[in-house]
């Protein structure tokens, strides 16, 4: 929950920030040009991902500089590699200090995303709480199976990628319209994810 109020500030700052014209002149002067400066601005976006800093914002940078569709596309590349990055370093830390500390709820973990572990996986990218670096972590250590976390993390970001580049695009190019279904999308989206949460614990 705490994320979702971060994103939600971060969102409101941007707006009023991002929509005075002096900051977007100077904004622009750090649009990527060439494929140089976009693989490096996309590095920068995926350490920043691995280290914490929330999918939304890192959706929300992507529209803002390469408009919804690119946006789309970068982003979710950008946190699906974060995402497989942690795991990996995480998953060296099975025998350490944590993962004895907490092995009972790693082991509970593991059970439960060991089996349809890409539609549980769908579930939790879908609901716009929790921490996405928390997560790939807890994964990594517990030794979730992998391609399928991967595959389910990747399919079950492009939502929120959607809405947050789609917001991107609407704050540089001062369209409201942009903003205001990224919100309706973004509620749709929350509904959907707790939905099908919700059905897969009756089942």
């Amino acid at each position: 929950m705490a994320i979702s109020i971060l994103v939600a500030l971060y969102a409101l700052l941007s707006i009023t920030l991002f929509t005075q014209e002096s900051f977007q002149t100077y904004l622009l002067s750090f649009t990527p040009t060439n494929v140089y400066s976009t693989l490096l601005l996309l590095t920068l976006l995926s350490g920043l991902s691995c280290i914490g800093v929330p999918r939304q914002v890192i959706a929300f940078t992507c529209g803002y500089f390469f408009g919804v569709a690119l946006g789309v596309a970068y982003a979710t590349f950008t946190v699906t590699l974060a995402a497989y990055i942690t795991y990996k370093l995480a998953s060296l830390f099975q025998h350490s200090y944590i993962a004895t500390k907490y092995k009972t709820q790693l082991v509970q973990l593991n059970k439960f995303l060991s089996v349809k572990t890409f539609s549980k996986t769908l579930i939790i990218r879908l609901l716009p709480v929790g921490s996405n670096f928390l997560t790939n972590i807890l994964a990594g250590i517990a030794t979730v199976p992998l391609s399928p976390y991967i595959l389910g993390s990747f399919v079950g970001f492009i939502p929120q990628m959607m809405i947050f580049a789609l917001a991107g695009s609407g704050v540089k190019l001062a369209e409201s319209t942009h903003i205001i279904t990224a919100v309706i999308l973004f509620i749709i989206a929350s509904l959907l994810g707790w939905q099908l949460h919700k059905s897969n614990n009756t089942n």
